[in-house]
C-alpha cells in the first residue's frame, strides 16, 4: 500500500498505474480504499534524481476521470481481450498544490519533513529504521476521511517526476500503517505499466516471495492485452499519462509479502 502518517482501520484494492516518459520522468497513478478515523496523509517515497534541473515533481488532477482504473482493471480480471505470452536548506512552509480533491506537497529530502504539517510526519524512528530513503524525495497527500471508520474510495493521486532511474519503473509500495515497521506486510495490489520491457524478465524483478508457501504462487505475471490502451482508457482524460498506443501489462500480488517497493527493471 503506502505510508500513512497516522493510525489506519483499513486499506485495500490498491491500484498503481507506472509508465516511463522517455524523458527522465515517470508517472505514476495511485487508487486504493481507505478507512480512518482522523485526517491523516499518504506519503510516497520517490527515487528523485536530485541533479535534474527540471522541476523535480509535477502533480496532474484526474479529478474528471475517477474511474481511471475501472475498464483496465475488468479487462485484466476477466481476460476479455486479453493474451498471455510466456513469461542549506530552506525552513519555509512547502508549497501546497490543489490537487482534484487533495492537497498535494513534494518534499525533497527527509530534512524537509520539518517544513510540513506536523500532523502529516512520520516520527523519526520510521526513518532510521529506512535508511534507503536517505536521499528520496517524497510526495504527500492530504486525504480527508469521513471519519466514522467506513472504507471508501479516492479518485485516483497522479504525478510525475524526475527519476533517477529512467530504465526502471519504480512502485511504492512499502507499508507504514500502524506507526510501525513490519518485515512483512499484507499486498492486495494491481501494479499496471506500459513498457517496452520483456515481460517475462519481470518475473526476476519482482523479489518478492510469498511468505506462507516459500514461492510466488501469490503473484500473477502473466496479465497482459495485445490491445493498444486507447481500446481500455479515455485517453485525453488522461492528461498524457498513458500512450493510446501502447498496450498494458499488470502484476497483481495478493498476500502476506515482505514489506518493500517493487521496481521493474528492463
Amino acid at each position: 500500500m503506502c505510508m500513512f502518517s497516522s493510525e489506519i482501520q483499513e486499506v485495500k484494492d490498491t491500484k498503481i498505474f507506472a509508465r516511463l516518459s522517455g524523458r527522465e520522468t515517470q508517472y505514476l497513478v495511485y487508487s486504493m480504499s481507505l478507512a480512518a478515523d482522523q485526517e491523516l496523509a499518504m506519503i510516497l517515497p520517490l527515487p528523485v534524481a536530485m541533479t535534474s534541473h527540471k522541476s523535480l515533481i509535477r502533480f496532474i488532477s484526474l479529478e474528471n476521470y475517477p474511474d481511471f482504473f475501472s475498464h483496465i482493471i475488468q479487462v485484466f480480471d476477466t481476460g476479455d481481450d486479453m493474451r498471455s505470452p510466456d513469461m542549506v536548506r530552506s525552513r519555509s512552509i512547502l508549497e501546497v498544490h490543489q490537487v482534484g480533491s487533495y492537497e498535494a506537497s513534494f518534499v525533497p529530502s527527509l530534512v524537509d519533513f520539518v517544513r510540513l504539517d506536523p500532523r502529516f510526519q512520520l516520527p523519526e524512528s520510521i526513518w532510521n529504521s529506512l535508511p534507503q530513503y536517505s536521499d528520496y524525495g517524497f510526495a504527500v497527500f492530504h486525504l480527508r476521511v469521513n471519519k466514522e471508520g467506513k472504507s471508501e474510495p479516492f479518485h485516483p493521486m497522479a504525478f510525475e517526476f524526475a527519476t533517477r532511474s529512467p530504465d526502471r519503473l519504480f512502485f511504492p509500495t512499502i507499508h507504514v500503517h500502524d506507526g510501525m515497521i513490519h518485515n512483512q506486510a499484507y499486498f492486495d495490489h494491481h501494479l499496471l505499466y506500459q513498457s517496452n520491457f520483456d515481460p517475462v524478465e519481470q518475473i526476476e524483478s519482482v523479489l518478492l516471495m510469498d511468505a506462507m508457501n516459500g514461492d510466488r504462487s501469490s503473484i500473477d505475471y502473466t496479465r497482459f492485452t495485445y490491445l493498444p490502451a486507447r481500446k481500455f482508457f479515455h485517453i485525453e482524460k488522461t492528461l498524457g499519462i498513458v500512450d493510446g498506443s501502447q498496450p498494458c501489462r499488470a502484476v497483481r500480488i495478493h498476500g502476506e509479502f515482505p514489506n518493500q517497493d517493487i521496481v521493474l527493471a528492463a
